[in-house]
C-alpha cells in the first residue's frame, strides 16, 4: 500500500456522507449524528428552448435546484431525478449540484448545522460494495476537480455498518430500498467474493404495495367516504382511471364547524409525472413503516388469505388506512404477506403474480455467505449479525430473520442479532455512524487519497487504500 504523504493535518475534521438509494445523510465525523439527511431525489429545471419537461434529455440545458424544498413544490417546467439509484450516482451535473448544497448550505437557512460541511475538510463517502471503479472514477473526479476537495476516501456501506456497533468481523444484513445485500466482515473488510444481492428490495414492495392499493380502489370504485369517524366523507371518487392520489395531488381544506375535510384534485398539468411519482413513493414508504407487520413465523402458503382478508371486511373487523384523498384502505393480510416475501420469495408468484429473477431468501443467501468462508471464522460471524437499512424497521422484521437464521445455520453456531435492541434511527444511519467511527480513528489518515496522488495514480489509488 502506498503511505499517504500526509500534507492534511491528521487530526482535520472529516466529511462524512452515505450515498443512499432512497436518502443521503451527511454530516462532520465527532458529532452525535448526520446533519443533513434528505431524499436522494433532485429537481431540475428545463431552460426554455421548447419540448415537454418531462422528456429531458442527456444534452439538454437543465438548471438543478438541489435544495429539499423544491420536491414539495410542483411546477409543469420541473422534473424530478433520482440522484442515487440501486447504489449509483446517475449522472455527476446531478451529482455535483448535490454537494454544492452540501457545501453551501441553503439560501434560507444559513445558520443551519449541515453548513459545517466545508469542502476544505477531508471526505469520508460510502457506496454498497459492488460499485464499479469507473463509477468511483466519476465521483472522484467530481469532487476533487469541480469542489476542490483535499482528501477523498470511498469505503464499503457493509464494512461502515459493521464498525457502527463496534464490530470489525460480521455479517451485515442491508434491507434497503434500492438493495438487499448480505456481505461478511472480515478483519475490518468486507468480502466482495462472498456477497450476495437479493432481489427483494424496498422497491419492489412499494411497487406490490402500490398493486394490492389499486385492486382495492377498483373493486370499491372509490366509495369508502363514509366513515364520519375517519373524516373522509367527501373522499375524492376515483372514475374509470384509478389513480393513487399522494399529497401533492390533493388540496385539503378543513372545516371546523363539521370537523370534516374537503378535499379536491389540483390540476393534472400543475405537477408532472416525475413528482407524482416521487411523492408517491413517499407515501408507500410511510404505509410501509406504520403498516407493515412481518409474521413471527412462516405463513401457511396453502391458505386463502384474500378469502379471510374479504371476511373479515364484510364483519367490519379490520383496520384501514386513511390516503390523502379521503379513501380507506384495508391492509389485514397484505400488511404482512408483502413483507413474507423476504423469507420466503415464493409469496410474490403465488399471491401478487411476481416473479423474481434470483428466488434466494435472506437466510440462505446468509447461510452461503457464512459456510463458504473458513470454519475459524463461521461462529464469530453467526453471533455478530448486523441488521441495517430502512426495511430492518418493519414491525417483527427481526424476530423473524433471526428464528429463520437459526433454522438454516448449523446448529453448532449460535446466533444473535448484535443490534437488534437499538432503535430505528441507529440502523436507518447505521452507515454513517460507522464511518463516524472509522474517521476518528487516528490511523484512518493513513487511508486517505489526496488530490495530487489521484492525479498521479488515478482511481486505483482509492481501490488500493479501499477497506
Amino acid at each position: 500500500m502506498l503511505v499517504p504523504s500526509l500534507s492534511i493535518a491528521p487530526e482535520a475534521p472529516v466529511n462524512v456522507v452515505d450515498l443512499g438509494s432512497f436518502e443521503i445523510r451527511a454530516g462532520v465525523a465527532g458529532l452525535d449524528g448526520p446533519t443533513y439527511v434528505r431524499p436522494s431525489f433532485i429537481v431540475g429545471e428545463s431552460l426554455p428552448s421548447g419540448g415537454a419537461p418531462e422528456a429531458i434529455s442527456s444534452d439538454q440545458a437543465i438548471s438543478y435546484l438541489p435544495d429539499e424544498r423544491y420536491l414539495f413544490k410542483p411546477m409543469p417546467n420541473r422534473v424530478v431525478s433520482q440522484i442515487i439509484a440501486n447504489g449509483c450516482v446517475t449522472r455527476e451535473d446531478q451529482f455535483s449540484s448535490l454537494c454544492n448544497l452540501l457545501f453551501n448550505g441553503s439560501s434560507r437557512c444559513k445558520s443551519q448545522a449541515f453548513r459545517e460541511l466545508d469542502p476544505g475538510y477531508p471526505m469520508a463517502l460510502f457506496q454498497p460494495h459492488f460499485i464499479q471503479p469507473l463509477e468511483r472514477d466519476l465521483i472522484a473526479s467530481c469532487l476533487f476537480e469541480t469542489h476542490n476537495i483535499p482528501a477523498l476516501y470511498i469505503g464499503d456501506q457493509e464494512a461502515a455498518a459493521a464498525y457502527s456497533v463496534g464490530k470489525t468481523t460480521a455479517l451485515v444484513i442491508d434491507i434497503g430500498y434500492g438493495k438487499t445485500v448480505v456481505s461478511p466482515i472480515v478483519d475490518g473488510h468486507c468480502i466482495h467474493s462472498k456477497s450476495y444481492r437479493s432481489d427483494v428490495t424496498g422497491k419492489l414492495l412499494h411497487e406490490i404495495l402500490e398493486h394490492e392499493i389499486f385492486a382495492q380502489l377498483r373493486t370499491q370504485h372509490g366509495l369508502l367516504g363514509t366513515d364520519q369517524d375517519l373524516s373522509a366523507q367527501d373522499a375524492i371518487r376515483p372514475k374509470e382511471n384509478v389513480s393513487l392520489l399522494t399529497n401533492v395531488q390533493v388540496k385539503q381544506k378543513y372545516d371546523a364547524t363539521t370537523n370534516t375535510y374537503t378535499r379536491t384534485q389540483l390540476p393534472p398539468e400543475l405537477c408532472g409525472p416525475s413528482f407524482v411519482a416521487f411523492h408517491k413513493q413517499l407515501l408507500l414508504s410511510e404505509i410501509v413503516q406504520f403498516c407493515f407487520q412481518a409474521s413471527h413465523k412462516p405463513m401457511d402458503m396453502q391458505l386463502d388469505y384474500r378469502g379471510m382478508q374479504k371476511e373479515l371486511h364484510e364483519k367490519g373487523s379490520v383496520s384501514h388506512y386513511l390516503l390523502p384523498d379521503g379513501n380507506k384502505i384495508d391492509l389485514s393480510f397484505s400488511a404482512s404477506l408483502i413483507p413474507e416475501g423476504l423469507f420466503n420469495t415464493s409469496v410474490y408468484p403465488v399471491f401478487f403474480n411476481t416473479r423474481l429473477l434470483d428466488p434466494t431468501s435472506i437466510q440462505m443467501h446468509a447461510h452461503k455467505a457464512i459456510v463458504s468462508l473458513h470454519d475459524s471464522v463461521q461462529p464469530e460471524l453467526a453471533s455478530n449479525v448486523v441488521v441495517v437499512g430502512g426495511l430492518s424497521n418493519i414491525n417483527g422484521v427481526l424476530n423473524r430473520l433471526k428464528l429463520e437464521l437459526e433454522s438454516v445455520i448449523p446448529s453448532i453456531l449460535k446466533v444473535k442479532l448484535v443490534n437488534s435492541q437499538y432503535n430505528n434511527l441507529s440502523r436507518r444511519f447505521a452507515v454513517w455512524y460507522g464511518g463516524n467511527v472509522l474517521s476518528s480513528l487516528g490511523t484512518f489518515p493513513y487511508f486517505w487519497a489526496s488530490k495530487a496522488e489521484y492525479e498521479e495514480y488515478g482511481i486505483s489509488i482509492l481501490d488500493r487504500r479501499r477497506l
